[in-house]
């Protein structure tokens, strides 16, 4: 039997593979063994999946032979190519100049010598003089002279991003946290703001002085404007590439990392998520629609992917968790049907019933798994160190699952959940979230046996005790104890739509509108001067108390109103006409009969719920 490791093999070890999984941890072939990544000294030969290198002088007659020998160049340690502008590292004399790909003995301009790291990096003052340094560094290296290739642009463009992403470490304090932000941070806010307890996200926030931004308010909106322009051309260089996520578009791994580094929620900016969101939702979306029976799709690059979709879905949970906003609405909405479709890509040409395929991120794991319909009532899914999912034909079905027809089961396990706020999370006290559905086969179309199960979820229960009391909408919980001796706290969920995250998604927008209403944010910020519906609608009630006024007053002589009131009786076909003096009216009926044209009157009450409906509404949108 061969090792885990390999594909085929001559023998039961590591180190006697004949090739390697491409779809699998490790699936770099190097000297009869197989890698995630290729070792130092070698580099990797995208046609063959096979790492090319200085190798032992046993190998190297075979592998002379397979065609897919070559070294590094000889100043670098370790590189991506043969050539001096491909070294990952150098040799330890040299210094490396990580945009450039290169090993040299000193650092040119505009690099300066590290040398704690034997490095050359550029020594910036402040965001604009990196700016501007960066910028014309990109306008050189990547001018229309330059035969730099598509994956060695990659690189460098990448570089550029780490650049960025260390000078905002270095300079403003910013950290990989997240999903909020840390009450360390907050006990100054660095003297341009205000610290206080933020009661949507259970923490000490900071509320920063005009001018200012971060989560320390470190940051001035003239720096922070100076690093979005950078950031934004490199993403305006990466939106030109044409991307894929096949294990042949070897080219696309840089750009996505420097799309995943420049989209850290900790010092990116709304605009930056918005066209990295674009890029990548263009990217899923163009290998979801013209996937042939050739193409391959690379898990690590749809690993990164998934990964630049949790960094879009957290800025946005940082900053609105509430989705207050229609663009933070679009962003969640486009994360979740750009997902969907990764979790097809993952199974395309699978065959049914061979196994689960994840992607794993900070704060979610995107699982999937194809199985045939005959198998899916009792079906369990149970992923390390996740809740366990049973699947149920629902008893009221009356239709069995003897199909063998493929389906394709996708999961969204919750590490932290961000379909909900801290506040909300801490009110409900449910379990992780889990979004589930069931779609057609290489589509993320709902599949008709959705309709016939149930799905029993389970939460192991710790030795410190159960802390859930409720499960998600749509589920009933309970404490069950295993065969075994374990409690868990179950969630029954009777129908599958409620696990979708469409479903969960429209709880979540329901949520932000209930939310916003609450707090009344529409009502307290809406610019009431501005707005034609507002001067309106208090004319008309100026007007109308106006006449009240001068009715009651009798300021003007009051109208006498020949009420035309017909009585009917035996023998008596109508009565005369009386006389209705306004003065001796009530207050109410004084307005009715104020007015000499009742119609007018009508027409006036249609206008004002007319324009109250206006007002409402542009309250709404601007909200």
């Amino acid at each position: 039997m061969c090792d885990p490791s390999c594909k085929t093999c001559s023998g039961s070890t590591s180190t006697t593979c004949l090739s390697c999984d491409s779809t699998g941890l490790k699936p770099y072939f190097y000297n009869f063994a197989c890698y995630s990544e290729c070792p130092n000294g070698t580099y990797l030969n995208s046609t063959t999946l096979k790492c090319s290198g200085i190798i032992p002088l046993l190998s190297s007659l075979i592998l002379l032979i397979t065609s897919f020998q070559t070294a590094c160049h000889s100043s670098c340690a370790t590189c991506s190519g043969p050539s001096n502008t491909t070294c990952t590292s150098c040799q330890p004399s040299l210094y490396f100049t990580s945009p450039q790909g290169t090993c040299t003995a000193q650092c040119s301009s505009p690099y300066s010598a590290v040398s704690k790291t034997k490095t050359c990096e550029i020594q910036a003052l402040d965001a604009h003089g990196l700016n501007s340094t960066l910028q014309s560094l990109m306008t050189d290296t990547l001018s229309s002279s330059s035969n730099m290739s598509t994956e060695s642009k990659g690189d460098f463009l990448a570089s550029l991003s780490t650049i960025i992403a260390d000078f905002n470490a270095e300079n403003y304090g910013t950290d990989s946290n997240s999903n909020g932000s840390s009450s360390t941070t907050c006990t100054t806010c660095s003297g341009n703001g205000e610290c206080g307890y933020n009661e949507l996200y259970l923490t000490d926030t900071c509320q920063c002085d005009d001018g200012w931004d971060g989560d320390s308010c470190s940051i001035s909106e003239v720096d922070r404007q100076a690093l979005q322009d950078l950031t934004q051309k490199i993403l305006n260089e990466i939106r030109s590439v044409p991307l894929r996520l096949t294990m042949s578009a070897v080219w696309s791994k840089p750009y996505l990392d420097a799309l995943l580094t420049l989209t850290n929620p900790s010092f990116c900016a709304l605009s930056d998520v918005q066209s990295a969101l674009e890029i990548v939702d263009n990217l899923i979306t163009s290998d979801y629609n013209q996937k042939t029976t050739a193409d391959e799709f690379d898990p690590v690059k749809m690993t990164v992917t998934a990964q630049i979709i949790n960094s879009c879905m957290s800025y946005i949970y940082k900053n609105d968790c509430y989705l207050q906003t229609i663009t933070s609405q679009q962003i969640y909405n486009t994360s979740l049907q750009a997902l969907t479709k990764l979790a097809a890509l993952q199974l395309w040409q699978k065959a049914p019933n061979s196994g689960s395929y994840t992607l794993d991120t900070t704060d979610f794991q995107l699982y999937s798994e194809r199985v045939t319909a005959d198998q899916l009532n009792g079906y369990t899914i149970a992923p390390p160190n996740a809740p366990i999912i049973v699947l149920q034909q629902a008893s009221s079905s009356s239709s069995s699952l003897s199909s063998t027809e493929p389906v394709d089961i996708q999961v969204v396990f919750w590490k932290n959940n961000l379909m909900a706020c801290p506040q909300t999370k801490k009110e409900d006290n449910s379990p992780p979230l889990v979004s589930l559905s069931l779609n057609n086969q290489d589509t993320i179309v709902t599949a008709s046996y959705a309709s016939q199960l149930s799905a029993e979820i389970s939460y192991p229960i710790s030795s410190g005790g159960q802390t859930f009391t409720n499960c998600s909408s749509g589920c009933d919980s309970s404490v069950v104890t295993s065969s075994d001796g374990n409690k868990y706290f179950k969630c029954t969920c009777q129908s599958l739509s409620s696990l979708s995250t469409q479903s969960q998604a429209l709880g979540l927008f329901a949520r932000s509108e209930l939310y916003k209403i609450f707090l009344a944010g529409a009502l307290a910020t809406f610019d009431y001067l501005g707005s034609w519906a507002f001067w309106m609608l208090w004319s008309m009630m100026a007007w109308l108390l106006l006449t009240l006024f001068a009715i009651k007053a009798r300021i003007v002589t009051p109208f006498t109103y020949q009420a035309p009131c017909s009585q009917y009786s035996m023998g008596s076909a109508e009565r005369p006409r009386k006389n209705i003096n306004i003065r001796n009216m009530r207050w109410i009926k004084a307005i009715y009969y104020g007015i000499k044209v009742r119609r007018f009157l009508i027409l006036s009450s249609f206008l004002i719920k007319l324009v109250w409906t206006c007002n409402s509404l542009t309250l709404f949108v601007r909200g």
